[in-house]
């Protein structure tokens, strides 16, 4: 266990952090032909699947912690 003082002044990679802490969420995804349906993806994965296969996507909903 780490104390107060021995975090003090603590470099912290917050980038690593939010990835690893994130939530999935709902995003309703709409494909190159307009078809709807709903995915669920972390927003990092989102992201970089949405512009991979040319997909548009909204966040319509999370799962709670």
């Amino acid at each position: 266990m780490i104390t107060k003082n021995e975090a003090r002044d603590a470099k912290v990679d917050w980038d690593y952090v939010n990835k690893a802490t994130e939530v999935k969420r709902t995003y309703l995804v709409t494909d190159r032909t307009g078809k709807e349906f709903f995915k669920m993806y972390k927003p990092s994965e989102a992201e970089r699947i949405f512009k991979t296969k040319g997909w548009k996507g909204k966040i319509v909903g999370c799962l709670s912690r």
